[in-house]
């Protein structure tokens, strides 16, 4: 989310205003958003049949996935 507003709103903002600084900050921003956003594709392109938690990892970068057993 605060790529979103940080960064997209920055970008209108800077357009509006035609402030340059502006613009380079709102692309740092989403530039620097980008790991989020694929960590979320990551997820969402992750496919099983089976019932599924998805927990963050708790001392590294990443998430954990549990699948039930049987069935």
């Amino acid at each position: 989310m605060p790529t979103l507003v940080l960064g997209v709103g920055l970008t209108a903002l800077a357009v509006i205003t035609s402030r340059l600084w502006l613009l380079i900050t709102a692309v740092t921003l989403i530039f620097g958003g980008g790991g989020d956003f694929y960590v979320v594709f990551r997820l969402f392109a992750f496919k099983s049949k089976k019932k599924t938690l998805y927990c963050d990892h708790p001392y590294e970068c990443g998430t954990v996935v549990f699948e039930e057993i049987g069935k």
